[in-house]
């Protein structure tokens, strides 16, 4: 009987490791593909000079299109998840945390994407993208998801640790006699 629960944790085992090395391959993969949409549409909010010399050197279309394709990248490649998840939930009537990434995340980039391809059919001034807010999302989720996951991961390996400290023969005494039992 044991060799059979052995088995199964080592399987449980392997499962959660696979799933930790899914997770942090696209947490890389997220954040490496976000941070240069951040730097480059956020950078201008907290250095004015830097916007005016992006716009010098790339026209505001070209990073349109070079944002939609990263942000394309992070959401239906590390963040298809919460597509999928989120809006099987939705189907089913109960949302969960998926969802709400699917939404936010997913309108977002619909609104972004309207303005990349067909900004006549916005208001002048309501011509914006939020492609970074998209990936961002996405990205952020994501490593809270791998923080949570090591943090599991740590309190399995310490309740084992604990168990197998575990005592495993009791001394009793019967008749005057002490002797040693199986616990």
């Amino acid at each position: 009987p044991d060799i059979g629960i052995d088995a199964a944790a080592d399987s449980g085992e392997d499962c959660r490791a696979d799933e930790m090395r899914l997770l942090k391959r696209d947490v890389i993969v997220a954040a490496v593909l976000t941070l240069p949409l951040f730097v480059l549409e956020m950078g201008g909010h907290i250095w004015p000079p830097f916007h005016h010399w992006l716009m010098d050197i790339i026209p505001t279309r070209s990073l349109y299109y070079l944002y939609f394709v990263l942000a394309t990248a992070v959401l239906f490649g590390p963040g298809k998840r919460f597509f999928v998840k989120g809006f099987q939930t939705l189907a089913h009537g109960a949302p969960d945390m998926n969802a709400l990434v699917a939404l936010g995340s997913g309108a977002a980039r619909l609104y972004s994407v309207v303005t990349t391809f067909w900004p006549e059919l916005l208001p002048e001034g309501a011509r914006y993208v939020y492609y970074e807010a998209a990936t961002v999302i996405v990205t952020l989720i994501l490593t809270g998801r791998l923080l949570e996951a090591r943090a599991k991961g740590q309190a399995g390996d310490a309740i084992r640790k604990l168990a197998a400290m575990q005592v495993k023969d009791a001394r009793v005494e019967r008749d005057g006699v002490a002797i040693d039992l199986p616990v």
